[in-house]
């Protein structure tokens, strides 16, 4: 039987771990973010590959209190499967279809259910990066696995249902110098999300402002990316809002986000966990989408997450 090799099933298929045999200046972190009526979080597992400081980590983000946690393990703890996905560090443990975290402060077991993914458009538009997956030396790339689930299960030993899931990652040398994050999948109907990044890309001795936006209207993916020709035509940033308004041919993307205070989380410079990006996940994002001027799309997203980098050096044409 013929089996697909492992380098153009990671390829396509994103969430399996990225960083083959690289061992110096590599970062690789999956952000899995579970809302519930009573709570949020976003756990972040991962590794770092910097210069004498090789380790993997857990980050955890409560968002509801607006506090972080950095919980740091040896390099050997880390391991990935390559069959099915599968990330375990320490006695954490991290899979598709469910997830558990065994931390000094934090004891958790989810069960997530009815998963929509960002698929790959075609054989040559593999997973969220389209065509610039095949690029090599980017110095960050993204990627959109799961857009909404359910998920299910329980927190320090309280029963939690009816929440919602979401999965995507980063892997690369460091996050970029500027950017802005937003991401929502709890609407008030089904099978709906958000997700937007914009970002500077450094590209072939000069650089770019690129980014990766999807919104699942009714289960279907609406994608809003710079391969597919959309273009940003506005941002505007203060310190109590953020709106953001994007074209692709006959559709416009409009975004209004409230802001809400956060938390620092440890980011990538160089493979080091040296930085630091402030991230909430208690934003109200409006998303609104429009085709020849018709409305198909309004909605309020909650529990948004939102990061705001130095918006200043975003060059919007």
């Amino acid at each position: 039987m013929f089996k697909t090799p492992y380098f153009w099933k990671k390829l396509h298929e994103p969430v399996y771990f990225q960083g083959g045999r690289r061992r110096k200046r590599y970062f690789e972190g999956w952000y899995y973010k579970v809302v519930f009526e009573t709570c949020s979080y976003a756990f972040i597992p991962g590794v770092s590959y910097a210069e004498n400081d090789a380790h993997a980590f857990v980050q955890v983000l409560d968002g509801s209190r607006g506090t972080s946690q950095y919980h740091r393990f040896e390099i050997e703890e880390f391991s990935s499967t390559r069959d099915e996905f599968g990330v375990t560090i320490g006695r954490n443990v991290f899979a598709l279809d469910r997830f558990s975290i065994d931390l000094p402060s934090l004891s958790a077991d989810f069960s997530v259910t009815e998963p929509i993914l960002w698929k790959s458009r075609s054989f040559f538009s593999p997973g969220t990066m389209g065509w610039y997956s095949f690029v090599p030396f980017m110095q960050c790339k993204h990627g959109i696995i799961v857009l909404d689930a359910g998920v299910d299960g329980t927190i320090n030993g309280e029963p939690m249902s009816g929440g919602r899931f979401y999965l995507e990652k980063d892997y690369g040398v460091s996050f970029p110098r500027a950017w802005v994050w937003i991401q929502s999948n709890n609407f008030d109907r089904p099978a709906c999300s958000f997700s937007c990044s914009i970002a500077t890309i450094p590209f072939a001795g000069g650089g770019f402002t690129g980014f990766l936006c999807g919104v699942l209207i009714d289960g279907e993916l609406y994608r809003f990316t710079t391969y597919t020709g959309a273009h940003v035509r506005a941002i505007t940033i203060s310190s109590r809002e953020l709106d953001v308004l994007i074209k692709s041919g006959d559709l416009a993307l409009h975004v209004r986000v409230e802001r809400r205070d956060g938390a620092d989380l440890a980011s990538p410079d160089v493979g080091a966990m040296k930085g630091r990006v402030n991230e909430t996940l208690e934003s109200r994002v409006h998303v609104t989408v429009t085709q020849k001027g018709r409305a198909i799309f309004e909605g309020v997203g909650e529990n948004a997450g939102l990061e705001v980098v130095h918006p200043e050096l975003l060059r919007i044409k």
